[in-house]
């Protein structure tokens, strides 16, 4: 019985080590560790199979749980990043606004109003289909409004009648993606974080109830999977494609996409990191389609920015970081992109110390893009 054993503690083993590897990897730079970087793609399996490893323990031989038991408890901060277990709401103070309650802000890929050529055929038009989208924008009545690919053409008076101030950024390239801020505070000035390639990040001066706040909006290198990419993955996870070769092409061909753009947005998050750092000592909403996950270095190189600036008097050190307030405050992975077998959570809201975040969710009934809004209460720290 102890020889049947030892197979199953070395592959336990290999396990624990290999989701260590992924979870330190994932967040350092492609340029540094190369393919190894996209190890936060493969740390949600990793951990799933050592929770089985240690379900697997408790009927064979209990004492062998612990080998699962310290994997698990070394990547507990990782592995909340990716799935949070909040239960609680932060305590807050006012903060102005028509019930001079919390700031409500609400960040959404339009993915061009829903009429991009990877969505879905729907019985609307796509005139339809925008004013449906407006229409439940305005009910959730946010603050603040981050968009992303959501380019103004004339036509959205609903929206300009519900948010007094609007503006809009583009990155350096003529087709780079359009960066659109609507706001119940009036917008005081713009600048242009200069990204290569067609993303496109930029900042909002806000003069909110007499504060002076930047409102970052972003959208970072995407995938850049084909429509017929995107089919075939679809096609291979659901079990529907049995060739091998095809399987294999599929592969390669994805993850070489994946990585290719993670080098990309990694120059583009330090872009993002050197602006936060340099404005450090200003209140900062950062929303956006990062087109990475929590468990990368876009994500950990931005949110490690707005703890650059926390300060050492008064409080705890935790109060005074910059958040994910997804992951300050919700239950479970969430996904805000799940189309074609992908569920990933690539959108985020972050804040630097200045805000306090309350109750961050996606919102599940607005389906008309490819990506689901994520919107959050803030306060003001106190």
């Amino acid at each position: 019985m102890k020889y049947l054993r030892l197979p199953f503690i070395v592959i336990n083993v290999l396990t624990v080590l290999l989701m260590w590897v992924a979870a330190l990897c994932g967040t350092m730079s492609p340029h540094v560790v190369g393919w190894l970087s996209l190890g936060g793609y493969v740390f949600p399996l990793l951990f799933m199979v050592c929770v089985a490893f240690m379900l697997f323990w408790v009927f064979v031989k209990k004492r062998f749980l612990l080998i699962s038991f310290i994997g698990l408890v070394a990547v507990y901060k990782p592995a909340l990043t990716y799935c949070p277990l909040n239960t609680a709401s932060s305590e807050h103070s006012p903060i102005g606004g028509d019930g001079g309650g919390p700031l409500t802000i609400l960040t959404f890929n339009a993915c061009d109003w829903g009429n991009d050529k990877s969505m879905p055929d729907s019985t609307l038009t796509k005139a339809d289909k925008k004013q449906k989208m407006i229409s439940q924008l305005i009910e959730m009545d946010a603050d603040i409004l981050f968009m992303q690919e959501a380019t103004l053409r004339g036509n959205e008076e609903a929206l300009s009648r519900h948010y007094q101030y609007c503006d809009t950024l583009k990155g350096i390239r003529e087709n780079s993606v359009c960066l659109t801020l609507y706001s119940k505070y009036p917008i005081k000035r713009k600048e242009k974080i200069p990204l290569q390639s067609t993303a496109a990040a930029g900042a909002f001066w806000l003069d909110i109830d007499g504060r002076e706040v930047i409102a970052l909006d972003m959208h970072l290198e995407s995938m850049h999977l084909s429509m017929n990419d995107r089919k075939r993955f679809s096609t291979m996870v659901h079990g529907e494609d049995k060739n091998r070769d095809s399987i294999r092409s599929t592969s390669q061909t994805i993850v070489g996409k994946i990585y290719q753009a993670t080098r990309k947005r990694a120059d583009q998050a330090e872009q993002v990191a050197d602006f936060i750092t340099r404005h450090s000592d200003m209140p900062l909403l950062l929303c956006g389609d990062f087109n990475d996950l929590p468990i990368s270095y876009t994500h950990d190189t931005i949110l490690k920015a707005l703890n650059t600036g926390k300060s050492s008097l008064g409080g705890n050190e935790g109060d005074a970081e910059g958040h994910d307030c997804y992951t300050a405050t919700a239950m479970g992975p969430g996904y805000t992109f799940k189309r074609f077998g992908m569920r990933v959570r690539i959108d985020n809201i972050m804040c630097s110390r200045h805000f306090t975040p309350i109750n961050c969710h996606i919102v599940k009934n607005i389906t008309l893009s490819d990506h689901l809004p994520l919107i959050c209460q803030l306060a003001f720290s106190r």
